[in-house]
């Protein structure tokens, strides 16, 4: 390999390692992929031009990044589905449990049932069963506004 190839090799390197450096630690692994993908895929390329690897151990070697993308497309693909994925659970029994405990008041609660203040309790319960049918995330509604009319129902009903 010419010495001059080499220098290029070694000044990219560094540029790539200085350009790392610089950015958040969050998006160091995400940058890492952006630049190792590509650049193992042009290895493989110029290693089937010349004559030093056989075309199928390339493509299979080309398609180890693909199998790492099929996690993300199995990801998509659930979410157009409608499932969720285990990830999203926990993520959304977190939002959940922050929205129970922020506190309502009377008024907030009499707001999200969309009632006058003083509304007798079978309207309020006529009010929680008619949001819930709409909203209910099994109907395609939100688990948050799900669980602020679930809170709004107890603070009215437990005066």
């Amino acid at each position: 390999m010419p010495p001059q190839l080499l220098l290029l090799i070694a000044l990219a390197a560094l540029a790539v390692s200085i350009w790392l450096k610089r950015l958040p630690i969050t998006e160091r692994k995400q940058a890492l992929w952006r630049v190792a993908v590509p650049l193992g895929v042009l290895l493989l390329v110029f290693a089937v031009i010349t004559g030093r690897l056989h075309w199928i151990v390339a493509a299979l070697g080309g398609m180890a990044g693909l199998l790492q993308r099929l996690n993300v497309v199995a990801r998509c693909y659930a979410l157009f589905k409608g499932q969720s994925t285990s990830s999203e659970k926990n993520t959304e029994d977190r939002k959940e449990t922050r929205a129970t405990s922020d506190l309502m008041n009377k008024a907030d609660a009499y707001a999200v049932l969309g009632l006058p203040p003083g509304a007798s309790e079978e309207e309020i319960i006529e009010a929680y069963r008619r949001l819930m049918q709409r909203m209910h995330p099994d109907r395609g509604g939100s688990s948050h506004l799900t669980q602020k009319i679930i809170q709004a129902k107890k603070i009215l009903i437990s005066e």
